[in-house]
């Protein structure tokens, strides 16, 4: 089975760190979010997960290149539902 690889910023959040080594995937340091949906694009079976606070302006170019080529940005919420 292939390991899961995620792009990330060069800090990881405790969470994030845990996602990964519990997947036993790997980590790619990336800049940018831009550049990250690219990868995504270029290699789809790679992660983005951003776990922390953001301006929708940072995504939002990405996410129209993403949607445009069948890809998906959601909220990490999405998918853990609260209590």
């Amino acid at each position: 089975k292939k390991k899961p690889t995620f792009l990330t910023p060069q800090r990881v959040s405790d969470f994030l760190a845990k996602v990964i080594d519990e997947m036993e995937g790997r980590k790619i340091s990336v800049g940018g979010c831009g550049n990250k949906a690219l990868l995504l694009l270029e290699h789809r079976d790679h992660w983005y997960i951003l776990d922390r606070g953001l301006s929708r302006w940072d995504t939002c170019a990405a996410q129209a290149v993403l949607e445009a080529q069948g890809g998906r940005m959601t909220k990490l919420t999405s998918f853990c539902p609260t209590s």
